[in-house]
């Protein structure tokens, strides 16, 4: 099993398509250092939409 459709199922989605059949999203909130990034395209296969944390940087 793929590891988008795994974490879809952990999340109590049937597959990982939402209503309609439209596939869903995966969003990861991280700071953007280019190691996650790639990281989490290794593990998902694809690009993985960031939302950045800049908490940090506004300390």
């Amino acid at each position: 099993m793929r590891t988008a459709e795994r974490c879809g199922q952990e999340a109590g989605f049937s597959g990982s398509t939402a209503e309609g059949g439209h596939p869903l999203n995966i969003v990861a909130i991280t700071d953007g250092a280019k190691d996650i990034h790639l990281r989490l395209r290794e593990i998902f296969g694809f690009q993985v939409t960031l939302i950045l944390d800049w908490y940090h940087l506004c300390k």
